[in-house]
């Protein structure tokens, strides 16, 4: 319901998080699982660096995503609101207990000229020889 608030007609917004097909090589994980070589030839440009300090990345990408990108599409007829350091705080809460041990974060910066969206963050958990990808994106 919070996240269909924040669309429009022509923008809207993809927030995933799901587990990726695991291969040794991270940004094969995201390459094949996600599908996105589409054609002979063609190329994803991308990188993966790994995140020293993931609960600040994390803050920061929650602030952006939640808070910042939607902000002017937000539609001020509906009484939700959301106290921001509560919620950025209890979705690294989430995270945290999910993994339940130590992880690893990635992010990935691609470029493919095939995808639906027009602008995108993404990140991967790495822990015990499984791969999730959390998936920020805004499409119109």
């Amino acid at each position: 319901m919070a996240f269909s608030l924040l669309h429009t007609r022509n923008i809207g917004y993809t927030f995933e998080f799901t587990e990726l097909e695991y291969h040794d090589d991270i940004l094969v994980s995201f390459v094949n699982s996600l599908k996105l070589n589409k054609g002979k030839g063609e190329e994803v440009i991308a990188k993966v660096t790994p995140i020293l300090d993931w609960k600040e990345e994390i803050k920061g990408l929650c602030d952006k995503w939640f808070f910042e990108i939607g902000y002017t599409f937000n539609r001020h007829d509906k009484p939700v609101r959301f106290c921001k350091e509560f919620s950025i705080n209890g979705f690294i809460d989430l995270m945290s207990n999910f993994f339940e041990s130590d992880f690893t974060i990635y992010k990935v910066d691609s470029e493919p000229n095939f995808f639906t969206e027009i602008y995108w963050d993404d990140l991967i958990f790495v822990c015990n020889n499984k791969q999730f990808l959390l998936h920020f994106g805004n499409y119109d």
